[in-house]
């Protein structure tokens, strides 16, 4: 028969935090019922659990609380049984456990039987690639070594490291209270070594206040930064003057996370960030080695971004640059100046020479030295020094681009198509916050800088041959025939919104942009080009690659395939609606919207922007975007208008992918093919639901003449 002092040490192998809390509430329920812990049945305990609200200096919620928790420890104690519980009780009390220990603490946890099967045939295959007995292996993975160099008779190293996990898990079960407790008391050479730290370095990090809201004591950045091994070393009573490599290497194969799955990817990267800090501070006295820095196949090299770093010089040159961006190009604080102040200050700082930075928030500041850090980590992964970084306009050069771009090839490939489409939108966040931050210093080599990004987002757009989530979810409203429908209606309401704006003699610059975006939605109905060759079209000068006829056959356009990112040229011809809306838009709107936007005279360009230059891509679809939802509520942008043309016509008939080849002008079949095979599948469907519905129909009707014969012979 179970007794109460058994619920536990019962109870701690399913949720080792709820150890304490189950042994006060046992030992107060003995008290109350004046008997010792042992002698109280599972029976007894059950009957008087009602006794612990009967408490007066403990509030009424947290006796409920106990009493709740207390019942479901007494019930997992009627589960597993009197001997489990013994043994539970006894692994409690032992200081130095084995791996039987473990065995059976995997027995008394609440998992899966899969689980417990799996972390049984872990130690077992542990203890047997050791040649020792389960109760003579201590159950400790500091005293174990290196476990990735046993043979475990595993055919994969991914089965072998699943098995590991197991393992660890395992093990964690019997150790984790007691490194929790070791972990409460520091030993006295850690106390020593970070109070040293923390007085030569005295930057202090500001913590969030308590729940119960008292403040709590800031700590040292630099003591932080060896947290991960600190942690280890003193959960498992490792003295500081005994940290090595064999330690660290340990300490690889045990993460900080019992009884979940082993994120071994994050753990190691803490080490090697904590290795990294760990030499630094070395170099300064504080510490008694310095450590092998760990390098991992696919575990980029951690950045020391500090002052006392390897990369000082560029730390000091980034802090510079943040104070400025946070408080202007002035110097002084402008978050409590009105608008017109700021805007004297850049009109000043524009007579005197200097470059205008706008203050920006600390979140985008905080994204673009994320995105810095990952540029010079793949910089010096790469072969390169550190010492040739020693300014922003040093890490801003075409070699570290290049450097990133090769860390983007060499990542393994997704499965996912969702996933593979956030990555790359993370890198050319990378990649974009790096442009802006060049063009923010004025670095000489911005646009080869940027013609490089172009030119890797091309390539890769290409070689992906997916439509990504948001394309697909814009896609996906055409289903619906009135969307169908205002696809087709929204350029004539935006032509006629202008129209009557012009018979009552009003010209403003939103209803030069409906003629401006009407234009651009019919011509793209008919040649639905890309967003830049459409807004590069020229209507003037020897270079011009729109020619306006009588008639929409007679009006060309024809674009060079210099000017196309596939090399593939443009070449195609208009309907009279989409002549009738270039001409309104370039002889009502065009000259107004010149002016407006300082546009030179001799512009070419037919959407022109300031000087002679053509308006840009993203500013074009930011207006259509807007234009089509305020009219048609649709959400659609120029990229996904190639796409639904695209599905017109494979809607008619999937056979004619190759007249998609030629109207979106792609180069090769296959990317024609490999973008679009999902309306393969889609016409299947269809396609049996035709065949199912005329089947079914026709089986209705033989029932039916199956069922009148039937129906007469009962009458």
């Amino acid at each position: 028969m179970a007794y109460l002092h058994l619920a536990a040490p019962v109870a701690r192998f399913q949720d080792p935090h709820s150890y304490w809390t189950i042994a006060g509430a046992a030992d107060r329920l003995a008290a109350l019922l004046g008997r010792p812990i042992a002698s109280v049945t599972i029976a007894e305990a059950e009957a008087n659990t009602k006794l612990l609200l009967a408490q007066a200096d403990i509030a009424a919620t947290t006796c409920w609380q106990q009493e709740r928790t207390l019942r479901r420890a007494l019930k997992r104690l009627g589960e597993v049984g009197e001997e489990l519980a013994t043994r539970a009780f006894d692994i409690c009390l032992k200081s130095d456990r084995t791996l039987a220990d473990a065995e059976a603490a995997v027995r008394l946890a609440r998992w899966p039987e899969a689980k417990k099967t799996n972390a049984l045939s872990a130690i077992r295959r542990v203890a047997e690639a050791l040649g020792r007995p389960l109760d003579t292996v201590p159950a400790e993975l500091a005293a174990l070594g290196d476990l990735t160099r046993l043979d475990l008779r595993t055919k994969t190293p991914g089965t072998k490291r699943n098995l590991l996990s197991r393992f660890r898990a395992a093990v964690d079960l019997v150790t984790f209270e007691d490194r929790c407790q070791r972990r409460r008391s520091m030993p006295a050479d850690w106390a020593e070594a970070q109070a040293a730290i923390a007085e030569r370095f005295p930057d202090k990090e500001t913590r969030p206040p308590r729940p119960n809201g008292k403040p709590r004591p800031p700590r040292s950045v630099r003591a932080l930064s060896i947290r991960p091994i600190r942690n280890f070393c003193v959960a498992n009573g490792i003295a500081l003057a005994d940290v090595d490599d064999a330690v660290i290497r340990c300490a690889l194969e045990s993460p900080p996370k019992p009884q979940r799955p082993v994120r071994q990817n994050r753990w190691r990267r803490q080490l090697q960030t904590a290795v990294a800090s760990w030499n630094s501070l070395a170099r300064a006295g504080l510490l008694p080695r310095e450590l092998t820095p760990l390098r991992f196949k696919h575990v980029s090299r951690t950045i020391d971004f500090s002052p006392d770093g390897e990369f000082g010089s560029l730390y000091q040159s980034w802090m510079a640059y943040r104070r400025r961006r946070e408080a202007g190009a002035q110097g002084a604080d402008l978050s409590a100046q009105s608008r017109a102040e700021r805007v004297r200050a850049r009109q000043a700082s524009r007579a005197a020479g200097e470059p205008v930075l706008k203050p920006l928030r600390p979140q985008t500041l905080d994204a673009t030295l994320d995105s810095l850090k990952k540029l010079v980590r793949a910089f010096v992964d790469d072969g390169n020094r550190p010492a040739d970084l020693g300014t922003l306009e040093d890490a801003l050069m075409p070699d570290a681009f290049y450097a990133l771009m090769d860390h983007y090839d060499r990542l393994p490939p997704l499965e996912d198509k969702d996933k593979a489409q956030q990555r790359d939108n993370s890198f050319n966040s990378y990649f974009s916050r790096l442009l802006t931050l060049a063009s923010a210093l004025g670095v000489a080599e911005l646009e080869t800088l940027s013609a490089i990004v172009e030119d890797w987002r091309m390539t890769g757009n290409y070689e992906r041959g997916i439509i990504g989530p948001l394309h697909r979810n814009m896609l996906r409203q055409f289903d619906d025939p009135m969307k169908r429908r205002a696809w087709y209606a929204v350029p004539a309401l935006l032509v006629k919104r202008a129209k009557d704006a012009l018979e009552q003699d009003r010209k403003t610059l939103p209803l030069a942009l409906d003629a401006m975006i009407a234009a651009a939605a019919t011509i793209l109905r008919c040649v639905p080009m890309r967003a830049k060759n459409l807004c590069e079209l020229r209507i003037f000068g020897p270079n011009r690659t729109l020619t306006l006829g009588d008639t929409g056959a007679e009006t060309r356009v024809y674009v060079d395939g210099d000017e196309v990112k596939n090399g593939v040229p443009i070449d195609g011809a208009f309907d009279d609606t989409a002549l009738a809306a270039m001409r309104f838009w370039i002889a009502h709107f065009r000259p107004f919207f010149m002016e407006r936007v300082e546009a030179d005279p001799g512009n070419p360009h037919l959407f022109p922007a300031q000087g002679l230059n053509a308006r840009r891509p993203g500013t074009m679809e930011q207006v259509f975007a807007e234009r089509f939802w305020e009219v048609g509520e649709l959400d659609l942008d120029l990229h996904v208008n190639r796409h639904f043309v695209a599905r017109i016509i494979l809607g008619r008939d999937l056979g004619l992918m190759q007249l998609v080849q030629k109207i979106l002008g792609h180069k090769n079949i296959a990317t024609t093919v490999e973008f679009y095979q999902y309306l393969e599948q889609l016409d299947a469907n269809k396609r049996w639901l035709e065949i199912f519905s005329e089947t079914f129909d026709a089986g209705r009707g033989e029932r039916r003449k199956l069922e009148i014969p039937l129906l007469l012979k009962r009458k």
